[in-house]
């Protein structure tokens, strides 16, 4: 029936860093190119490597399979030429007459039963499946049972990312849709995301396990100093500390064998990095704990939103619209849940990719080297050694370009006067005071209590900041992002999705956050 126009809006290909930085400052985005950049950067903050297109691809295929469903195809925004050099484009859509049936497909879609025990089902079976594979011993398996190890991965993560979508994600946001109307009678400034706090998910449960483990190391005597003074960027002492504490090595061990495959970006499946794998982060999370004393566990604000509904609504109506409640906060656990298990998918397949990688030293100056082959490349090792050497010292060289590139782009604009930056509301709320601005977890010890945190983009592993931060400014993100979730959780006002507020704000900047209207004004520098 028809499309929009594609419009491309990243291309790493200019020669020079001058050239490179103007490009990706200077374009003048639409609201769609604005809204495919702050996710590609929210979910992959750097650049991916070869490796990690197709594996990205999979999960954005996965969620076209269930447009597509609905009448509804859309190209892939996200391209790799053979020189490794990257493209994002607002894609095209494409409407279908299918679409016209889309108020007869709903029920079937939002049928929380259905998608319930689908989910469930699913889950259950991958589970065992990656239990199983994390257990292998990989030095004992030969090229071809390492390549299939990795094949099976991608393949359980398409099927992740398919219940995730088709199963809860999509069912959320129609019965979101559908109960609005009836949340703002109750508030008519209350949205559907209102209705996620005081929930237990998968991120909520890993931040208070983290301050469990953060009050261990404070009450116990002499190992809170000897962790201050830890050097957490050098391995050998980590096995060191750990190896003369071993009740905090038995409950370090515990958290990371529930949450150890958490990585510092959640859909960079080779270019990432678990906790499993470095300590590092961590470690530097557990550091900003051990100055927090904030309590986060008050259910009074969900508990205030069901008792408006039993008291603006008829029984009928109100127990109706609490079912509804109940639903969304059920698919928000499992759209949690699916993408930890997802990640637990890339860190084996890693794990995976990078024993193989040491099958080939005629190929791979480092195991690391084998992320510059692209995932067909892989399965098809050994392939010609020449030519696949050719391709990692060209991709090599030019990865540079992509990380100017990802890193440059601003897209943001200031709006109305020159002090003022726009974005989205995360959480309301008014704050005045001083911006800490934090851009790599290696930075999170500048963070103290009552800053306000400003960040290109924030996951899971960042959670704790959020104890000391007064408010919270961000180049991306939206209502339903991780920063807007936890910022929710501790009440604290946050405005995302600005774009360019790293660029323009620093360390000491005095700012004035209005999470209702998702505005920031400057006050004043830091001189």
């Amino acid at each position: 029936m028809g499309h929009l126009p594609e419009q491309v809006i990243f291309v790493a290909g200019t020669s020079n860093h001058h050239a490179e930085r103007k490009n990706s400052t200077d374009i003048q985005l639409t609201k769609s190119q604005r809204a495919v950049l702050n996710n590609w950067i929210e979910h992959c903050p750097n650049p991916l490597y070869p490796l990690d297109v197709k594996p990205c691809l999979i999960v954005d295929e996965a969620k076209n399979k269930v447009f597509h469903e609905l009448g509804i195809s859309v190209e892939s925004e996200l391209t790799m030429a053979d020189n490794g050099l990257l493209s994002l484009s607002a894609g095209k859509i494409h409407i279908s007459p299918k679409v016209l049936k889309i108020p007869f497909l709903l029920s079937s879609f939002n049928n929380y039963s259905i998608n319930s025990a689908r989910t469930n089902d699913s889950f259950h079976n991958i589970r065992k499946e990656l239990f199983s594979k994390e257990r292998a011993d990989l030095s004992a398996l030969p090229v071809k049972a390492l390549i299939r190890q990795i094949m099976e991965l991608m393949e359980l993560s398409k099927e992740l990312a398919y219940t995730r979508f088709r199963y809860n994600i999509f069912p959320s946001v129609g019965i979101s849709k559908l109960i609005l109307h009836d949340l703002k009678k109750i508030d008519k400034n209350m949205s559907e995301y209102d209705l996620l706090s005081n929930l237990s998910y998968k991120t909520w449960d890993l931040n208070l396990k983290l301050k469990k483990l953060s009050a261990y190391i404070q009450s116990t005597p002499g190992l809170e100093q000897l962790f201050m003074e830890l050097d957490r960027t050098n391995p050998q002492a980590i096995q060191d500390f750990l190896e003369n504490q071993p009740d905090f090595k038995a409950k370090l061990q515990s958290f990371l064998n529930e949450f150890g495959w958490k990585s510092s970006s959640s859909y960079c499946a080779f270019g990432s990095e678990s906790w499993f794998e470095n300590l590092d982060s961590l470690f530097s999370m557990l550091k900003v704990l051990q100055s927090s004393g904030r309590n986060d566990d008050s259910p009074v604000k969900f508990q205030n939103i069901m008792t408006k509904i039993t008291t603006t609504f008829s029984k009928k109506k109100a127990d109706r619209l609490k079912t509804k409640i109940e639903e969304i906060r059920a698919y928000h656990v499992n759209r949690e849940e699916s993408l930890y298990m997802i990640e637990m998918c890339y860190g084996l397949a890693r794990r995976a990719a990078f024993e193989l990688a040491k099958r080939f030293p005629q190929l791979f100056e480092q195991a690391e080297d084998i992320r510059y082959l692209t995932l067909d490349e892989v399965y098809e090792l050994p392939g010609n050694i020449a030519d696949l050497k050719e391709l990692i010292s060209v991709r090599k060289n030019n990865r540079h370009k992509n990380e100017v590139l990802w890193s440059g782009f601003s897209i943001g604009t200031k709006a109305g006067h020159q002090n003022t930056l726009s974005g989205v509301s995360g959480n309301g709320g008014r704050c005045r005071g001083r911006v800490r601005k934090i851009l790599t977890q290696q930075e999170f010890d500048k963070m103290q209590s009552g800053d306000i945190l400003l960040c290109r983009y924030t996951d899971p592993s960042w959670t704790p900041l959020f104890v000391l931060a007064s408010a919270v400014i961000s180049d991306t993100g939206g209502p339903l992002s991780h920063s807007a979730i936890v910022a929710r959780e501790y009440n604290i006002p946050a405005v995302l999705g600005i774009g360019n507020a790293t660029d323009v704000l620093e360390d000491g900047d005095e700012v004035y956050v209005y999470g209702d209207t998702g505005k920031v004004i400057l006050l004043t520098k830091k001189i």
